[in-house]
């Protein structure tokens, strides 16, 4: 069922065509169409692709975070690597929708499986034997 893209202008009464799946009104004359927006950083900001890139810029939490790790040796870890990241993000100032002390509170949690894990391999016999006594 063909439908007619032919409007006329409800300012300058020009007819023009319609793009498909738009409600427009106006011609392109009348109201241009918009162009997407550019994005500046603004100066002494960092964009997304720049964090986490110079080591020597971290802030407290992160070096501190990062020596812990380094010393328990779980730092080449996935968790040494969630930890480092939300340490970064409360440095940096780019919370969550939770925002500072939800990421807060999940660099604790994460802080605390990951230097769980650091410690050596427990036997799975072991630990049923250890239960049982």
């Amino acid at each position: 069922m063909p439908t007619d893209r032919q409007q006329r202008c409800k300012k300058c009464g020009k007819r023009f065509t319609r793009p498909q799946g738009t409600n427009r009104l106006y011609c392109f004359d009348c109201k241009p169409e918009r162009k997407a927006a550019t994005v500046t950083n603004l100066p002494g900001t960092q964009s997304h692709d720049q964090l986490g890139e110079d080591q020597d810029q971290d802030g407290p939490l992160t070096r501190y975070t990062r020596k812990t790790l380094e010393e328990a040796d779980v730092l080449e870890t996935w968790q040494g690597a969630a930890v480092m990241a939300l340490a970064l993000l409360i440095d940096t100032g780019k919370h969550g929708a939770s925002g500072a002390a939800g990421t807060i509170k999940a660099h604790r949690e994460s802080m605390q499986v990951a230097l769980a894990d650091s410690g050596e391999d427990a036997d799975i016999i072991d630990m049923i034997f250890s239960k049982d006594a």
